[in-house]
């Protein structure tokens, strides 16, 4: 069962993920996805597979933070923590989600995966790339040469125009490297109030002192 938590999104908002041991990490993806971004938001351009081979069109970006990778969608954040399992734990995990990956498999040892949605309560827009990058991706998946994909470009922020009546919303990474950082562009005369969100898959939410949202993974 999913549990879903709401809330409001402060205006800038830091979002900070408890993860508990290695060994709650065993629901989501299946291994193998290895189209990994280290240069901020990289776009889809149909290079990104759904576990049944198939063009995973729901995802806008993707970019990954400290080895969590993270996807973009119409009106969601979806985080992918993973965990390499020992060699005598090797085989293909079942994923509970339909999520992007590459089917590719580990040879000796496999990956586990958690998924925890940031899903926002909203019709949904497409989000936009701003701040480009220098350079783009290549990606030359197999030998028809129709099924490459070239020119993905990088991108520093992501932002989704009117996600809320005039609220727009602005993704980007910490300076640190450490995970996102969200903020809210609210246009005179909008009602900020209508900012909501809700968290799948985690099994707490709560403010600490500072003012910051901790999300605790399910034990």
């Amino acid at each position: 069962m999913i549990k879903r938590f709401s809330g409001k999104l402060l205006l800038n908002a830091l979002v900070l993920f408890l993860l508990l041991p290695p060994s709650v990490l065993n629901a989501g993806l299946l291994p193998g996805n290895n189209l990994k971004s280290n240069h901020g938001f990289v776009e889809n351009r149909g290079q990104l597979k759904k576990t049944d081979g198939s063009d995973a069109k729901e995802v806008l970006f993707y970019g990954e933070l400290q080895g969590v990778q993270v996807f973009f969608t119409k009106n969601s954040i979806i985080y992918d923590f993973s965990r390499i399992e020992p060699a005598y734990e090797a085989g293909v995990s079942k994923s509970s989600f339909d999520i992007p990956t590459n089917r590719t498999t580990l040879p000796v040892e496999t990956k586990k995966h958690y998924r925890l949605d940031m899903q926002f309560n909203a019709a949904g827009v497409i989000a936009e790339g701003m701040n480009a990058e220098s350079g783009v991706s290549n990606y030359y998946l197999g030998n028809v040469k129709k099924q490459w994909i070239s020119g993905a470009r990088h991108f520093k922020t992501l932002r989704y125009p009117n996600l809320y009546p005039g609220i727009d919303l602005l993704v980007s990474i910490k300076p640190d490297g450490s995970g996102l950082k969200y903020d809210l562009d609210v246009q005179p005369g909008a009602d900020p109030s209508q900012i909501s969100y809700q968290y799948l898959g985690a099994s707490s939410c709560r403010i600490n002192s500072s003012g910051q949202l901790l999300v605790q993974t399910p034990v």
